[in-house]
């Protein structure tokens, strides 16, 4: 072969390993292996070569730095394969859930630092890899300030870059920061940020389904069910469990991209107990941790042992769901990843989740009830809010202050006094309120107003911010 051919080979090579065709993959590697013995030691082919081998190796950081090193002694500069800008973490959105590994997590910081500035030499970007698992270590640390920080800075990074994936899990990691603060700048930031990933027009398909998801799964977080995708409401994703394949299943119909079934699995577990089918749920999760064996994933797998967990609880089998605790905490315990049980513990499993914590930190009982005291009352804050802005999106502006009018128990009479218009048209305006809101009488729409808005926004105080 020569060099051009031996290029297109390793990029076909590459291509195979996105498509997940991992033996078409093999072939190529081993093709252009062959091909390479002619050549010197020190060729940038060689390389070249290395780089691509280092594909399957994505989740290792020192496997990266070792395999990055290799290559760009040889190479020199950019790759000639990788002409295109790629991700560090390839098709796999999650940096955290893909590299955390218990008691490792400041090592791999570091190792992500030294892959992320060989990756930038040989590729082009990196940098916001690092910065996204390093914004999501600080907040599973409820180091809120130094996550949002990181978070911002990792976006803007990935987005210059054009890695839509870290994007969006830079956009995922401010949305949750919003759900522990019941902020609500901070939660249409992270809104803002996902369109602005889909609007562009150089993302790719998985980056659109990655968006859904993360959007599908915010919503559940604060009690909107009603817009979830069908696949995350039944579980149908076209996965089709195949034991001899490298991923252990295949997707059949091409509903996902295979790197998103372990988020997209997770996110209908949380859809089934906010559903409250309970059994259905940990039938699941069994499914899910049997079916997908691609790659160690021990941050994920302690949240499913805590959505587990609750499952049990609901059920009442409090065994199982010490079992399940003790399980979670030993994987994010040493690392001091507090945050992630402080959402569980203002239920009845709490007691045992800060005394299992406190077997590994005296000090971890503490943290886990500072941080998840409020999280419930500041997800209603945030509910609050993201329904009063739903509302206000389906009324236009007369609509709503007929509204606010008629909820004060003015006659049809009164409020067109008010606001300077005919009684007719506030007649017109009332029928178009009842059709959005769902009710038949104008006595219904405080009622209805509350229903949307939740008992802490008063007609009052709505009446006064507008």
């Amino acid at each position: 072969m020569q060099e051009e051919e031996i290029i297109a080979a390793l990029r076909a090579a590459y291509d195979a390993f996105r498509s997940c065709d991992f033996k078409e993959f093999r072939k190529y590697l081993l093709a252009t292996r062959a091909e390479l013995e002619k050549y010197p030691q020190n060729h940038p082919l060689q390389g070249e070569w290395i780089l691509v081998q280092s594909l399957p190796s994505f989740a290792e950081p020192q496997k990266l730095v070792e395999m990055f090193g290799a290559a760009y002694a040889l190479i020199g500069g950019k790759s000639r394969v990788f002409s295109e800008k790629i991700s560090m973490s390839l098709d796999f959105y999650n940096v955290f859930g893909i590299y955390y590994r218990t008691g490792r997590a400041d090592e791999i910081a570091e190792l992500l630092d030294k892959a992320s500035a060989l990756f930038e030499k040989l590729m082009g970007g990196g940098a916001e890899t690092a910065l996204c698992y390093r914004a999501q270590l600080a907040h599973y640390r409820g180091e809120a300030e130094k996550a949002l920080s990181l978070a911002e800075k990792a976006y803007d990074t990935a987005r210059a870059n054009g890695n839509y994936l870290t994007a969006l899990c830079a956009a995922e990691l401010i949305g949750n920061l919003a759900k522990h603060d019941g902020n609500e700048k901070l939660w249409n930031k992270m809104l803002f940020y996902i369109d602005s990933v889909i609007a562009d027009p150089e993302r790719r398909q998985v980056c659109t389904e990655t968006a859904e998801i993360i959007r599908a799964e915010a919503n559940m977080h604060i009690g909107v069910l009603k817009d979830m995708p069908d696949y995350v409401k039944t579980g149908n994703f076209g996965a089709i469990p195949q034991p001899n394949h490298p991923l252990g299943f295949v997707i059949i119909g091409k509903k996902i991209s295979p790197t998103l079934l372990y988020y997209v699995g997770i996110t209908h577990i949380q859809y089934l107990f906010y559903s409250k089918q309970y059994i259905e749920a940990i039938n699941k999760i069994g499914m899910l941790r049997n079916v997908w064996r691609a790659a160690p994933q021990p941050f994920s797998d302690a949240y499913l042992d805590l959505l587990l967990a609750s499952n049990y609880r609901m059920l009442g089998d409090m065994e199982s769901v010490y079992v399940c605790v003790s399980a979670a905490i030993e994987k994010i315990a040493p690392d001091g990843l507090w945050l992630i049980p402080s959402e569980f513990v203002l239920t009845s499993m709490g007691s045992y989740i800060i005394e299992t914590a406190e077997k590994y930190d005296p000090d971890a009982g503490n943290k886990v009830r500072d941080l998840g005291i409020d999280y419930w009352n500041k997800i209603d804050d945030l509910r609050g809010i993201v329904h009063r802005e739903s509302l206000i999106s389906a009324l236009n502006d007369r609509e709503y202050e007929v509204a606010l009018l008629a909820a004060d128990r003015l006659s049809a009479s009164e409020i067109a006094k008010q606001l300077y218009i005919s009684e007719s048209t506030v007649k017109f305006h009332l029928s178009n309120i009842f059709g959005k809101l769902g009710i038949k009488k104008k006595t219904e729409i405080a009622a209805a107003l509350e229903k949307n808005l939740t008992n802490k926004f008063s007609i009052s105080k709505i009446r006064k911010d507008w």
